[in-house]
């Protein structure tokens, strides 16, 4: 074999050799670029489906929270028979409701109460009821006829900030209370009564007393709840408790 047909056959080899190479690169640019590409397309699908997840999780923790608000606004079942022929008061300001015999009459003139400061900076009158019309105020001792309750909502905005329990501190109950939760709120209610003779009921032993429910607003203030029973305690406190029972939030 001569040196020519050598040379041409190393030639050869390698022109194939190179050619494989050519392949192999290319071959593996473009296997490279497919990896790339559908590694690429899949964080992008994986990214989809994220905010897919995302944004179904969202919608479905807001339809929770519409159903809560529902549920905090739904009266319990049996709750229109109970209070079938009251009336309601709301708040959209603090952002509840309360309900009270429709014989009763608001008056805008009850002004505090007996241990309570009357209406003051910090210190709101949001609503007052009496099962008489004219009464001036919780001051007034004249006792019509059909004066038994005096009833009352007030806020304590200076109070914002501050818990239940610095309140009650602050202000001691004269009797202690006990801790209820009212409709998912948590409070302190005080019933709390005596005997007592009033000049303008001559001849009579009356029983006279109040029944109180303090707690949070949702707007971080101390509401008080408030019925003040001149006499027929025993006939005017539950009707008294059934009124504040039935405050609920609204928000």
């Amino acid at each position: 074999m001569n040196d020519k047909m050598v040379s041409k056959g190393f030639a050869t080899v390698w022109a194939v050799v190179i050619a494989i190479i050519r392949t192999a690169v290319v071959v593996g640019g473009v296997g490279a670029g497919i990896y790339f590409y559908q590694a690429s397309r899949a964080e992008k699908t994986k990214e989809k489906a994220l905010k897919e997840t995302r944004r179904k999780l969202e919608s479905k923790i807001q339809m929770l929270k519409n159903e809560i608000a529902e549920l905090k606004k739904a009266k319990p079942k049996g709750e229109e028979d109970k209070y079938a022929g009251w009336s309601t008061f709301t708040d959209e300001e603090l952002d509840y409701s309360i309900r009270y015999p429709a014989t009763w009459y608001t008056n805008p003139k009850l002004k505090g109460y007996p241990g309570s400061p009357i209406e003051a900076p910090g210190i709101k009158i949001l609503f007052a009821a009496a099962t008489h019309p004219q009464v001036p105020s919780f001051w007034d001792a004249t006792l019509p006829e059909n004066d038994q309750v005096r009833f009352s909502i007030t806020y304590y905005e200076e109070e914002e900030g501050k818990s239940l329990e610095e309140w009650l501190k602050k202000n001691p109950p004269k009797e202690a209370g006990t801790w209820i939760t009212l409709n998912g709120t948590r409070a302190y209610r005080i019933t709390s009564s005596s005997t007592t003779t009033w000049p303008q009921r001559p001849g009579k032993t009356d029983k006279q007393g109040d029944v109180e429910t303090i707690m949070k607003s949702s707007k971080g203030g101390i509401l008080v709840l408030y019925g003040k029973i001149l006499y027929e305690f025993d006939d005017y406190a539950p009707i008294a408790t059934k009124i504040e029972d039935s405050f609920r939030i609204t928000k």
